[in-house]
């Protein structure tokens, strides 16, 4: 069956004053029809007795729970009339604790700006119920909405950066990372989680570094993580404020992996994110490093002279590095040479 306009508007407040948010396009229509069939206050015994509302206020006392549902549908506090009225109503068993967010709904005085908040959040409601993909759905959208209609061009405007996102937050995401590349992007709006995809290779060591890409509109304070092909989080590292971010990583399987790029307390700004890696070859052939003793006399004037004779910290030959290791406390004779 089809639900009334009634019913279905009478459904949206409902997920406003019990949930908080906006509804769901599924959870809407089976709503509006339940109530369409069985009338909006055993609907609302439903709505109160839902694991989402006992996990929001199953844990408050009556005072608390309206003062809560005040805050949820019109984002005040409740007076003080308001609030010895409805908690001697339910103290007095005239509203059961479910119903009582219906019956504040009901109790809204017409043209009030109470009212007009509530219009304006399921004006919210519809626009991202209609234009917004699952991936970038905000629950807390309706949060600063009130009955001034201009907060309603701003989370229009905010939902609409949303959905332009340049990388989402999603498995789906067109962002895409190369190895020993690099790639660009903008934290646009408080909770922008940028992903990019990346085919990583066992055993090999890679390092990811998050650089600002800009000193007056860079990200300053960032998070970088590493999820895996199902976007779970792997490993993740966080800066300190104008700090970039170097996250190594050494992954136990072939795959398809993201590289994940957030904002730290409502950081915003460009940034750019490197990718570089050594195998697993050249790491066996990097980790074996011989020590040599050389054969020198005790004089410090001839192990420098020694030591001038090669390139320092430079190839000498191919694939040999030549290095001595001076002033660390050992009598000269006792100096090595790594190669």
């Amino acid at each position: 069956m089809t639900a009334s306009i009634l019913s279905v508007l009478q459904a949206k407040k409902m997920f406003i004053a019990y949930y908080g948010r906006p509804a769901d396009a599924e959870g809407l229509e089976y709503w509006s029809n339940r109530i369409e069939e069985e009338g909006a206050s055993v609907v609302a015994d439903a709505f109160g007795a839902s694991e989402e509302f006992s996990a929001n206020y199953g844990h408050l006392g009556i005072t608390e729970l309206i003062s809560g549902l005040y805050q949820q549908l019109f984002g005040r506090t409740a007076d003080e009339d308001g609030l010895d009225y409805y908690v001697r109503e339910v103290l007095m068993g005239r509203f059961s604790v479910p119903n009582v967010a219906l019956a504040i709904i009901d109790g809204i005085p017409i043209g009030s700006d109470d009212e007009t908040t509530v219009a304006n959040r399921v004006l919210v409601a519809d626009y991202l119920m209609d234009n917004m993909p699952e991936s970038v759905f905000r629950l807390d959208i309706l949060d600063d909405v009130t009955s001034n209609f201009s907060t309603v061009n701003e989370a229009y405007a905010l939902l609409d950066s949303e959905r332009n996102d340049d990388f989402p937050s999603a498995i789906t995401t067109s962002g895409s990372l190369l190895d020993n590349g690099q790639v660009s992007g903008i934290i646009e709006f408080d909770g922008d989680d940028d992903w990019f995809g990346i085919s990583l290779q066992a055993s090999n060591r890679y390092t990811f570094d998050l650089v600002s890409t800009d000193n007056n509109s860079g990200l300053t304070e960032s998070r970088l993580a590493i999820l895996d092909d199902q976007g779970n989080v792997l490993i993740t590292e966080s800066s300190g404020a104008g700090n970039d971010i170097a996250l190594p990583y050494t992954p136990s399987a072939d795959g398809n992996y993201f590289i994940s790029v957030r904002g730290v307390d409502d950081a915003l700004g460009s940034y750019r994110v490197e990718s570089s890696f050594v195998d697993a070859v050249q790491q066996s052939a990097i980790s074996t490093v011989t020590p040599i003793r050389i054969a020198i006399d005790d004089s410090k004037e001839e192990l420098e002279s020694f030591q001038t004779q090669f390139d320092f910290g430079e190839e000498v030959v191919p694939d040999v590095e030549i290095a001595v290791l001076a002033d660390i406390g050992l009598p000269s004779s006792d100096q090595y040479l790594v190669i």
